[in-house]
């Protein structure tokens, strides 16, 4: 798409950044992809006459969002038919009765054709960044370039891994390497960008984590689900003597940026060395409780020093919502009524765009000032009361994230505004998933 002049307003900007903060009766213009101005609407329209104009309506404006954990792979897990002896008592059967069978499925054009769904709905939902975990043991070559083609065409920032695991064959483990070696070395755009994916603990042998180790380049960070459930905390002291955190330690892969998912059974001293190593805890509160495997206790993490982000594991792609969820778990965790009004503000503007700005080492990913990527989403909340520095944890835990998308522009594009999704062919899509998901059903019987 050409990139223009556009000009964003009138809205309440709240720009996540330190100098201006949040800004009543503004705009945004955006050129060439980043942000150049941000002021009241009448000067910049006055100045800005001949720009293209998206009508804010008054709503809010804010950075676009990131999600910090995501499987667009788990599309056709929607309606999925399930054989009737399936059991689903406890997580390791959930894995195994619908997940492993649904990853199995996949071949090349069903990943492809499956990611569509997730990335238009995370640019419906107002995400301009999106760290992905791929899975496809029938189709792993060639799998994260197809990701990434969708992700392209979307206009996202997507950061790819797919997962080693030794649970179907030491073979497909070594291709999962070489399938992350060889998006880590592609030519790619500066919205791409590639890590080392392990699934977890309990499905990796040490053996696997040395070849894993000596063979990647020992700057790139690892994305993998630490102590999701009880049972990979259990395995990892039980064949190897140490937590799932001290086998990665142990091996050279706990580090700096890495994505580590879930953490809900990890222990004091694990959350210390992640936090130690500067690397990122995801909390994903709905798929949590959607597996009923327990509840990360975040503040007590953060409180440890630990950076703890937000995806939703492949169960949505609504940050707005995830936030919410956080924030209300987190208070059942705590049983305190009283605290973690802040929380959805950390997770949504602080903690998922420090992973962003790390992952793609751009320092100014997710504010709104001259100069950042022009990334923002206009959200449908007209507020009752006025937003400011002191009232904005309340707005966005009791209204934002309660809200609707108007828009969502990333790099000064528009991708979603009141027409729907821009720039794609919906019907096109829509006839090419329907036809992938017969296929993967199929290959389910």
């Amino acid at each position: 798409m050409p990139q223009t002049e556009l000009l964003i307003g009138p809205a309440t900007v709240i720009t996540n950044h330190a100098a201006t903060g949040i800004v009543p009766d503004a705009g945004v213009v955006c050129s060439g992809g980043l942000v150049k101005a941000v002021g009241p609407f009448a000067d910049l329209r006055k100045a800005h006459g001949t720009a293209k104009h998206l009508d804010a309506e008054g709503k809010v404006v804010m950075p676009a969002l990131v999600n910090a954990h995501h499987h667009f792979y788990s599309t056709f897990a929607r309606g999925m038919p399930l054989a009737p002896d399936t059991q689903l008592r406890n997580f390791k059967e959930v894995l195994e009765g619908i997940w492993w069978k649904l990853d199995r499925a996949l071949d090349l054009e069903s990943v492809a054709a499956g990611a569509w769904p997730p990335v238009l709905d995370s640019v419906r939902w107002g995400a301009a960044t999106v760290v992905d975990h791929h899975a496809s043991p029938s189709a792993i070559r060639g799998s994260l370039e197809a990701l990434a083609a969708v992700c392209d065409a979307c206009g996202i920032r997507a950061a790819l891994c797919y997962e080693i695991t030794d649970r179907n064959g030491i073979e497909d483990a070594v291709l999962g390497l070489e399938e992350n070696l060889s998006f880590l070395t592609r030519k790619s755009s500066p919205k791409l960008r590639g890590l080392l994916g392990l699934h977890a603990s309990f499905t990796v042998s040490d053996e696997t984590l040395d070849l894993v180790q000596r063979t990647a380049p020992a700057d790139v960070p690892v994305h993998i689900h630490v102590a999701e459930d009880a049972s990979d905390t259990k395995h990892a002291r039980k064949r190897y003597g140490c937590g799932v955190v001290d086998r990665l330690e142990a091996h050279g892969l706990l580090r700096a940026g890495s994505v580590l998912a879930h953490g809900v059974h990890l222990k004091d001293d694990e959350l210390k060395k992640i936090a130690k190593a500067g690397a990122f805890l995801v909390h994903n509160p709905e798929s949590n409780a959607n597996n009923a495997v327990g509840a990360l206790d975040l503040v007590h993490a953060m409180e440890l020093g630990v950076t703890v982000a937000l995806g939703t594991d492949g169960m949505a792609s609504n940050m707005l919502r995830a936030a919410k969820s956080a924030y209300l778990m987190a208070r059942h965790v705590r049983k305190d009524p009283g605290m973690g009004i802040d929380l959805c503000r950390r997770l949504l503007l602080e903690t998922n765009m420090q992973l962003a700005r790390t992952l793609f080492a751009n320092p100014r990913i997710g504010m709104i000032a001259p100069e950042s990527p022009a990334d923002l989403t206009v959200v449908d909340y007209l507020s009752p009361t006025p937003i400011t520095a002191g009232t904005l944890d309340g707005h966005l835990t009791f209204g934002i994230t309660e809200s609707s998308i108007m828009a969502t522009v990333i790099e000064g594009v528009v991708r979603l505004d009141r027409r729907g999704l821009q720039g794609v062919d919906l019907p096109k899509i829509r006839k090419r998933v329907d036809a992938a998901c017969a296929g993967v059903w199929k290959r389910l019987a």
